[in-house]
């Protein structure tokens, strides 16, 4: 109650952490809707004081609570039309969570695909200080929005990936695999990046959480084989680590397995592993054209 008082009257900086705090509770925001209306109608007050820090945090909640509470969506293309024009003075984090809300903006506001690409010469100029989760998002961001590779997306792109592979060494396995996809989507293929990654999943994958495994390791898998990078080390991780049931792997973890065995084991040395995995799709009920879907769309947008 006493912050439903004091919207009318509070400041920028205190109204988009109170946003930002709504993002971080996700699903749990929807305990405070009878809040929603009334900090739509504040923010839109006052969004045009706020700095790109402010928009930033702000961008990042509503794309964070996009089904959550989908009414604060009212917000996200004046937001993100206030943070384009204060990119200039936007640090590394801020761009990263911009254009990871853009991504997950994708299909509500489609509208905004245009400012992720107008933002690429500035995302390029920030990508050098990125940390490595903020690499990943960038890239996975890039990869969903499906950037046209030329000019400054390609520029951003290539920054983006130098610091990936400056990274790799310290990058969690989800971060490696959002990377990796992200550049997959895009069909850019950077060799160096390859060769890192392999060899650290095939160094580190054995120490990975069953979480990592069931998620990151297909993504990894299907994104060397959409850029037709043939990586036995990665292969022989997966067929060792996932065991041989699969059970816990989601289901497009599994259809993406399937297609990515059947396009990089061309001397059939895994082919009991792919005959395990289709019938793990026969098993759940799906079918040969939900792998054909998985091998176009990649794993999506995780939270």
């Amino acid at each position: 109650r006493r912050v439903q008082e004091a919207l009318p009257t509070m400041d920028k900086r205190p109204l988009s952490n109170i946003v930002w705090a709504l993002g971080a509770l996700n699903k749990n925001a929807a305990l405070f809707a009878a809040l929603h209306l009334e900090l739509i109608e504040a923010t839109s007050k006052t969004c045009p004081a706020f700095s790109a820090r402010d928009a930033a945090n702000t961008l990042w909640a509503v794309a964070k609570l996009r089904d959550a509470a989908p009414a604060l969506l009212a917000l996200a293309a004046p937001v993100t039309r206030k943070f384009a024009e204060r990119a200039s003075e936007a640090l590394a984090q801020h761009m990263s969570n911009v254009m990871w809300s853009l991504a997950r903006l994708k299909e509500t506001n489609p509208e905004l695909k245009s400012i992720a690409e107008d933002l690429a010469p500035i995302v390029a100029a920030n990508a050098h200080s990125m940390k490595p989760q903020e690499v990943a998002n960038t890239v996975w961001a890039a990869g969903q929005l499906q950037l046209q590779l030329v000019d400054s997306a390609k520029e951003m792109m290539d920054a983006c990936m130098r610091a990936a592979r400056r990274s790799v060494e310290s990058m969690q396995p989800q971060e490696l695999a959002n990377t990796w996809t992200g550049a997959a989507l895009l069909g850019f293929r950077d060799e160096e990046w390859l060769r890192l990654v392999s060899a650290k999943v095939f160094r580190d994958g054995r120490t990975w959480s069953r979480r990592d495994l069931r998620l990151a390791l297909p993504a990894i898998v299907w994104a060397q084989a959409r850029v037709g990078f043939k990586s036995a080390e990665v292969l022989e991780c997966a067929t060792s680590r996932l065991g041989s049931g699969f059970g816990d792997v989601p289901d497009w973890g599994i259809l993406a397995l399937v297609w990515s065995y059947r396009e990089l084991d061309g001397d059939g040395q895994h082919r009991d592993v792919v005959r395990r995995l289709e019938a793990k799709v026969a098993a759940r009920g799906l079918t040969e054209g939900d792998v054909q879907r998985a091998a176009v769309s990649g794993p999506g947008d995780w939270d």
